[in-house]
C-alpha cells in the first residue's frame, strides 16, 4: 500500500494554468512535483493553457480590429 494521494485541487489548477503558469510554477504553488501534475493532471493542464490561448488570441483580435498595425499584419 503505497502513500495516501495529496489533496490538489483540480480547479486551481486549471485557473493557474489559464493564466500562463508553467507546470513547474503550478507544482510549487499547490506543493507537488511537475511529475506528479503531469500524471495525475494532464487534461486539467491542457484545459487551461487552452484556456490562456484563447484568451490572448481574443485579446488579439480585438486589438487588430481596433486598427492596431502590428495585430493586424
Amino acid at each position: 500500500m503505497g502513500r495516501p494521494l495529496k489533496q490538489i485541487d483540480p480547479k486551481q489548477v486549471e485557473n493557474l494554468a489559464a493564466i500562463g503558469c508553467t507546470q513547474k510554477e503550478i507544482g510549487l504553488v499547490v506543493g507537488c512535483t511537475d511529475d506528479t501534475l503531469h500524471n495525475r493532471f494532464s487534461e486539467v493542464l491542457e484545459k487551461g493553457w487552452a484556456q490562456r490561448n484563447i484568451s490572448l488570441r481574443r485579446a488579439q483580435f480585438k486589438a487588430a480590429l481596433s486598427g492596431n498595425a502590428v495585430m493586424l499584419v
